[in-house]
């Protein structure tokens, strides 16, 4: 029974981000989240933009160039799991939609934008079980109770 209200209640996922462009990603395995790529809106044509992960070979999460979604070069993977998050990819916004996201969707995703000028996003996505995230949580609940435990004895002496 808590197993159902625990996954009903992170419906939503976690996103940090860090100074260096970097963004990290916490999901459940079966929800969607979006993979951020924000580029400068300056009105130039978009040349191209790739979500690519390392070690995918020759293939891509999602290519877009030529002014159309390039599907022949998408890995197996991803087909029918990607789109932009904007269709018409205005505003800078080059955000995508990962649907129904899988433990093996763990790892580093790159974004690189062909705007006048190349400009990169990477996205770190942790993809875990309801019951490993739980654990996780209540490890990490434990090891704080103890730092704090230990910082009131501390302050005692």
């Amino acid at each position: 029974m808590w197993f159902i209200f625990l996954s009903k209640v992170l419906q939503l996922y976690v996103t940090l981000s860090d100074r260096h462009n970097r963004e990290y990603i916490i999901a459940l395995v079966g929800q969607d989240v979006i993979l951020p790529c924000k580029a400068p809106n300056n009105n130039q044509t978009i040349a191209a933009v790739e979500w690519s992960r390392p070690g995918l070979d020759q293939e891509f999460v999602l290519l877009y160039r030529d002014e159309r979604f390039d599907v022949d070069n998408q890995h197996p993977s991803y087909k029918n799991r990607v789109d932009p998050q904007d269709k018409e990819m205005k505003d800078g916004d080059f955000s995508l939609v990962l649907k129904d996201v899988k433990k093996n969707d763990t790892g580093k995703y790159e974004c690189y934008v062909l705007q006048g000028e190349i400009t990169s996003r990477t996205v770190y996505l942790d993809v875990f079980s309801p019951g490993e995230f739980v654990l996780r949580v209540q490890f990490v609940l434990f090891v704080a109770l103890c730092f704090v435990l230990l910082l009131s004895r501390i302050s005692l002496h």
